[in-house]
């Protein structure tokens, strides 16, 4: 079996779409969070996951951008180069895509090829990592599944910080982060590739990836967008400029 794992789109449809070309063969797709913001095309991404019938669970953007869609009254009338990718992306979402981000679980639970998987967006307060067996063991312990059992082979998958690892607490628990489809964000000043990051689970062999993917529409639409000087800037260096 061949489970393809993604996390943090922000809203990059180039990228996603790329890295779903390119692993057209994957029996499964899940997505750890963070469909939407710090991107310009946030309805696309939402709709091909749709399509697709992705699971996905909820990140800090997507709670980020229904927040700010709940309390659109309060900046409605912001000036456009005022604005953030927060508002930007609230303006190009209806309803439905609201009422989406809104329903997106917490966590969800596969089995594939003899392990036990439970996905969930963050793995621990802020950014950091889960360094200890009982850190693991919370997450671990979290699940609902009447199916599962401690004794099982135990995968955590998580995203939200962009750094693409697999870590091995003990010999059956591991936590895998996919890195980000869309970016490198500036706290991983060392590594300035723009290159789309994913993993691939094959026959329970969790391999890594790097997609070189086309940027240019990104980029151009960034550029014209009304937004904050500041936010705009972070877009162009995200999506291709310097």
């Amino acid at each position: 079996m061949k489970i393809l794992l993604i996390s943090d789109i922000h809203s990059n449809i180039q990228a996603l779409a790329a890295v779903l070309t390119a692993e057209a063969d994957a029996d499964a797709v899940y997505c750890a969070g963070d469909l939407v913001d710090y991107g310009p095309f946030p309805r696309e991404v939402i709709d091909l996951v749709r399509e697709r019938n992705i699971p996905c669970v909820s990140g800090n953007h997507d709670e980020r951008v229904v927040a700010f869609a709940r309390s659109r009254e309060a900046w409605v009338d912001m000036r456009p180069q005022d604005r953030h990718w927060v508002h930007q992306n609230v303006e190009a979402l209806d309803a439905g895509d609201i009422a989406f981000l809104d329903a997106l679980p917490e966590s969800l639970e596969f089995i594939a090829d003899g392990h036990y998987y439970h996905m969930r967006h963050r793995g621990a307060e802020g950014y950091e990592l889960i360094q200890l067996l009982p850190e693991f063991e919370a997450h671990w312990s979290a699940g609902q599944s009447p199916d599962r059992t401690h004794e099982q082979t135990a995968r955590v998958i998580i995203g939200h910080t962009h750094i693409q690892a697999v870590h091995y607490l003990a010999d059956d628990r591991l936590w895998v982060n996919p890195g980000s489809v869309s970016y490198r964000p500036t706290r991983q000043d060392l590594d300035v590739s723009r290159d789309a990051e994913y993993m691939t689970v094959v026959d329970g062999e969790i391999r890594f990836h790097r997609l070189s993917y086309d940027r240019r529409k990104t980029y151009l639409f960034t550029r014209n967008l009304p937004l904050v000087d500041s936010e705009k800037r972070v877009g162009q260096r995200l999506f291709g400029g310097t």
